[in-house]
């Protein structure tokens, strides 16, 4: 369940880190995903951190 909601992941989507961190997704690579967590605040998280989407379509998806 956990990797089909990582590859289901897309940018404008509201995470939730392993770490709690909380932010959008602003880029997408294989392994890697960059969050944007404030105005001017940018992080590089690994793709299999990211614990939950709290919005977006992937959200929606881990509902169904």
């Amino acid at each position: 369940r956990h990797r089909e909601m990582l590859s289901a992941l897309q940018r404008n989507d509201e995470v939730v880190t392993d770490g709690g961190i909380i932010g959008t997704v602003v880029h997408l690579a294989e392994d890697r995903v960059t969050v944007r967590t404030g105005e001017n605040t940018r992080i590089v998280v690994a793709r299999s951190k990211i614990a939950r989407v709290t919005s977006g379509t992937a959200a929606t998806e881990q509902k169904a």
